[in-house]
């Protein structure tokens, strides 16, 4: 028998890789619908060559974006020439700075450091953990969930 005691807080509600539906997965019209409409936003972020975090789910960009290969191949100016797909080739890979800057302060962040194209444990995983941080220092503190294969 499962047994819950009740919070006595109300639940939150996050939008998963910013609220997917009916946007493009981890964009910023994603997050800013997540922001207005739900407790908080889930993201997932990757580190582009010049050391640039950006909302993407995966290592490389062939599933959500017109571009191919991983993403630590491309700095951030190529990688934002490739357009989300879902998004009628009008919505750009946003930058973790942009999310942070658009959404309301206080607006719950669960962030999903993704492991890079190298590997566990490498320079490029530690450096998207560090810029990760840095990005969100100062952030609304205890509005932030850090989660990750390479956090």
């Amino acid at each position: 028998t499962l047994h819950c005691t009740p919070s006595p807080s109300p639940p939150t509600f996050i939008g998963h890789r910013g609220c997917e539906h009916p946007f493009p997965e981890n964009s910023l019209p994603a997050a800013l619908h997540s922001a207005a409409t739900l407790t908080g936003i889930e993201v997932d972020l990757a580190l582009t060559r010049d050391r640039r975090v950006v909302l993407l789910h995966d290592r490389t960009l062939d599933r959500t974006t017109l571009g191919h290969g991983p993403v630590c191949a491309w700095t951030y100016d190529q990688v934002a020439r490739w357009p989300l797909r879902g998004g009628n080739g009008s919505v750009a890979v946003p930058r973790l700075e942009e999310v942070v800057a658009a959404v309301p302060r206080g607006t719950e962040l669960m962030v999903d450091v993704k492991r890079c194209a190298v590997g566990r444990g490498c320079a490029g995983c530690a450096a998207l953990v560090a810029e990760t941080r840095r990005v969100l220092d100062g952030y609304a503190a205890g509005k932030v969930v850090l989660d990750g294969y390479a956090a």
